[in-house]
């Protein structure tokens, strides 16, 4: 009687790991059923790009968004495809919209050139050093260490008001240090200003600017490091004008 129900008990067993080895072959068939379906049908067919682009081409984005695309509509890796348009230097940021069941929507967003960084590349609104090329002659250059960016961009946003109202451009903008600012504009001249805050100086320097050119029409350096006075050079001679800041 005991050695039947053993048997009994292995033939329970043997079904029991039949149906579940069925099971797990139905399974596998409709999984791979699924993972056929997701990897051969729904595939991108319509790449639709966005965003206001000037030194992007739209040869260099439809390259890459045509080329450098895998994966259908479920398995595009969008974070990758992302980086590949980032590796474009004038590309911000990038994101990548699925639109079901073929498409995908592209928006780029391109740097805002500022300035010129020494010779490493442009200077962003927003304060990134990027590797692109601008033949703009009216974009300054800034001198000194990337660390020093943000004062670079607060001295001239500060400028600005004043260069539009004395119709000049910056040509360069030099930092020594932390306090001695040397500013470059398109007119010849040369103004240092010793202050990490070129504000009062900027102020001053407007406030003046008839004047000076009045005592020395061909005015090409202004030293506003002294307490009382600036210091001016034409080239050929130097003088001291005093005045109350």
């Amino acid at each position: 009687m005991a050695k039947n129900l053993g048997v009994l008990d292995n033939v329970r067993f043997v079904n029991r790991m039949a149906y579940l080895i069925g099971a797990f072959a139905v399974f596998i068939i409709f999984a791979s059923f699924g993972l056929y379906i997701l990897q051969n049908w729904f595939t991108i067919e319509r790449i639709t790009i966005t965003g206001k682009t000037t030194h992007i081409t739209q040869e260099q984005l439809s390259y890459i968004a045509k080329n450098r695309l895998r994966g259908t509509f479920f398995t595009l890796d969008i974070n990758r495809l992302q980086r590949e348009f980032l590796q474009i230097p004038w590309v911000q940021s990038v994101t990548v919209i699925r639109e079901f069941p073929d498409a995908i929507t592209v928006n780029v967003n391109e740097y805002e050139a500022v300035a010129r960084f020494g010779e490493d590349g442009l200077v962003s609104e927003s304060g990134n050093v990027f590797i692109g090329a601008d033949d703009s002659t009216t974009l300054p250059t800034f001198n000194g260490y990337a660390s020093q960016i943000p004062q670079f961009l607060n001295s001239y946003n500060t400028l600005k008001p004043f260069l539009k109202a004395k119709n000049i451009n910056l040509n360069q903008l030099d930092l020594n240090g932390s306090e001695i600012t040397k500013l470059y504009f398109s007119n010849n001249l040369e103004v240092v200003i010793c202050a990490a805050d070129i504000s009062k100086g900027v102020e001053v320097l407007s406030k003046y600017w008839d004047k000076l050119y009045q005592l020395n029409p061909n005015l090409t350096y202004i030293n506003m490091c002294y307490k009382n006075a600036v210091a001016i050079n034409s080239g050929k001679a130097a003088s001291k004008e005093e005045n109350q800041k």
